[in-house]
């Protein structure tokens, strides 16, 4: 039996819907100016500021300074993060150590995309199964088989190292 998952794409509807208000500045790094009006539009919100991040966020530090730049420069409750794995994680934590960020910073990848429809989902029953990855993986294999079979299984040898540390 599963225990209740919480996908991004779940929680950044839900954030859009219940918690994000109409007036609420929103800060978006990544994505496209498609994806952030049409944020706008379906939400009504009259404050999104979007920065168009470059290319090479990976190995290019002054890029992700420009990232982090812009958070500072535009205070809001909500920073979302759409320049994909590991870049948007570098961004988020150069962001906070950064010492004058304000707000959440949350690392999103295609959700925005999710969100607005302009890409799909998972079918209803692979999402219950948790296998919303392998529709991903199927969907775009080219850019999506290392992240998910090569280094993602990283992280169960890193689980297992910090388990056997705190028991």
């Amino acid at each position: 039996m599963f225990l209740p998952a919480a996908p991004g794409a779940d929680i950044m509807e839900h954030l859009f819907r219940s918690h994000i208000r109409r007036d609420d500045t929103v800060v978006v790094i990544g994505g496209s100016s498609d994806i952030v009006d049409a944020i706008r539009r379906r939400h009504g919100l009259t404050d999104v500021r979007w920065f168009d991040a470059p290319y090479g966020l990976n190995d290019d530090p002054a890029a992700r300074a420009q990232c982090v730049a812009f958070i500072r420069n535009n205070p809001a409750p909500f920073a979302f993060l759409a320049v994909g794995s590991p870049q948007q994680e570098m961004i988020a934590h150069e962001a906070m150590t950064s010492g004058d960020a304000v707000g959440v910073a949350l690392c999103c990848g295609a959700a925005l995309e999710f969100l607005v429809g302009e890409r799909n989902r998972a079918p209803g029953w692979m999402r219950a199964n948790r296998l919303e990855w392998l529709h991903r993986l199927v969907s775009e294999p080219g850019r999506l088989w290392r992240r998910y079979l090569v280094d993602g299984p990283r992280v169960f040898r890193i689980w297992r190292r910090w388990s056997a540390t705190t028991h």
